[in-house]
């Protein structure tokens, strides 16, 4: 993905154009908690995500995702 994201900011037509680009991926994909990010199942994995995040015991914020995701993709 991130490849993806920097070969397009190369082409020139885009950066002319202001072509916005946004990077999706799933939770397996964006995930940095050590335990979740290793599970086989992104069922099992959104699942625990979910439960952490709304019970407030993830240690990983949004805005802490939000840096590491711009400073890969951006």
């Amino acid at each position: 993905m991130s490849q993806l994201v920097s070969e397009l900011k190369k082409c020139e037509e885009f950066r002319e154009r202001g072509v916005k680009i946004v990077a999706l991926t799933s939770r397996k994909g964006l995930c940095v908690h050590e335990k979740l990010k290793t599970m086989e199942s992104s069922a099992m994995l959104t699942e625990k995500c979910e439960d952490l995040t709304e019970k407030g015991k993830c240690p990983y914020k949004d805005e802490q995702l939000l840096d590491i995701l711009s400073a890969n993709l951006l």
